[in-house]
């Protein structure tokens, strides 16, 4: 079984949060990086215009990727993500649609203040329901090893 861990992250707690799932795992890691990077002005949800806050508000919106990971041989993907707005970050869409996950279990995990995993997974699963999800999980700065692979060893196998 191939796994890799995929991560989108503004402040580098998703970046934490995905090193350690990889520890625990075995895994390789791939960070998801936008083609313009976002500046502290785009991330500011207070600001109606920032771009984060327009991007948001636009469920078709696709924001271009700086490149996207090889796939061969992968039989488990991760996806990772700070939560916007109650879901997932535009770019992690774009991520989804732009490559062929068939055969590929996705595992989403998040990283949040408040919101919940099974808030971002409905909105996720929705829009792709051909796709295989396993259950995700919404880590915090002080989610251990333990309770990561109590998670992932919960999870099914290829």
């Amino acid at each position: 079984m191939s796994v890799l861990v995929t991560y989108f992250s503004a402040g580098g707690v998703t970046a934490d949060a995905a090193r350690k799932i990889t520890e625990v795992v075995n895994g390789k890691l791939f960070a998801i990086e936008p083609e313009v990077p976002y500046s502290s002005k785009d991330l500011d949800w207070m600001d109606s215009n920032s771009r984060t806050t327009l991007e948001s508000k636009d469920p078709n919106m696709k924001v271009a990727i700086k490149s996207l990971p090889d796939l061969s041989g992968v039989t488990t993907l991760f996806v990772g993500f700070p939560v916007w707005w109650y879901t997932a970050p535009r770019i992690i869409d774009t991520f989804l649609d732009s490559l062929n996950l068939k055969g590929i279990q996705i595992v989403p995990f998040c990283t949040s203040g408040g919101t919940t995993m099974e808030t971002c997974e409905k909105k996720m699963k929705a829009a792709r329901p051909c796709l295989t999800w396993l259950k995700g999980m919404r880590l915090t700065p002080s989610t251990t090893p333990d309770q990561i692979r109590a998670w992932t060893n919960s999870l099914p196998t290829a």
